[in-house]
């Protein structure tokens, strides 16, 4: 279910009947299908989006291009892909046991950076 219609009065100021019950069951659902059908048509963009990405990341990883510009350049894509708005990218220390937020994109974006993360940290409620 998408919403509700709600009708009041008619404009001749007569009862709804039968018949225009039908017509608002059958708008009602045309609506749905149109919503439906907007929603995958948005979900099949977002994936070709997300594909072309990935195309592009392999691109430049492969053409040569310095690994700090390619890395840059994901952690854009993927706030700009995802919506958010802020995407951080944090790589491991050479012991695995803790992340340093090396790239980050989006509001808020110098604050984080350099931020250093513990591997093992679990948060208290459960996060």
């Amino acid at each position: 279910m998408f919403g509700n219609l709600y009708l009041t009065n008619k404009r001749d100021g007569g009862e709804f009947t039968e018949d225009d019950e039908a017509v608002l069951v059958a708008l009602g659902a045309a609506a749905a299908v149109a919503v439906e059908n907007a929603r995958l048509y948005e979900a099949a963009r977002r994936q070709q989006r997300w594909i072309q990405a990935s195309a592009e990341v392999t691109t430049r990883l492969l053409s040569g291009s310095a690994p700090a510009e390619v890395l840059t350049g994901v952690t854009r894509q993927a706030r700009e892909l995802s919506g958010a708005d802020l995407a951080v990218l944090a790589l491991p220390d050479e012991g695995g046991r803790r992340l340093t937020i090396t790239y980050a994109d989006g509001d808020g974006a110098a604050a984080v950076g350099g931020l250093v993360l513990s591997v093992g940290h679990r948060c208290p409620a459960g996060c």
